[in-house]
């Protein structure tokens, strides 16, 4: 008898671990869902961040007449010459404030 009864536990035990890990799945999925929609929707605007500073970088601003960064000499002015900066994004832009970088 008291086989029968720990067959039937074990067997209930198992169908609530199978319900759990169904929920799991399921969250998982719409987390994942919820992440390429935000991806989606957030490509136009990368594009066009990248566009914009695809076109500052090719503008041509000469940096010794800029009016707040201070002018390059030498190598340092060859070494940065052609590069495109680098803007991060939004979620980041305080980070170091939270962890003293």
């Amino acid at each position: 008898m008291a086989k029968t009864r720990a067959i039937v536990k074990r067997r209930k035990a198992i169908r609530n671990i199978r319900k759990i890990t169904r929920t799991m799945e399921l969250i998982a999925t719409a987390r994942f869902k919820r992440a390429m929609d935000r991806a989606t929707e957030a490509e136009a605007y990368t594009r066009k961040i990248a566009e914009l500073v695809d076109d500052l970088s090719r503008s041509g601003l000469e940096r010794e007449n800029h009016p707040v960064l201070p002018p390059l000499a030498g190598a340092e002015q060859e070494r940065w010459q052609g590069t495109t900066p680098s803007i991060p994004s939004g979620r980041f832009l305080g980070a170091h404030r939270r962890y003293n970088w």
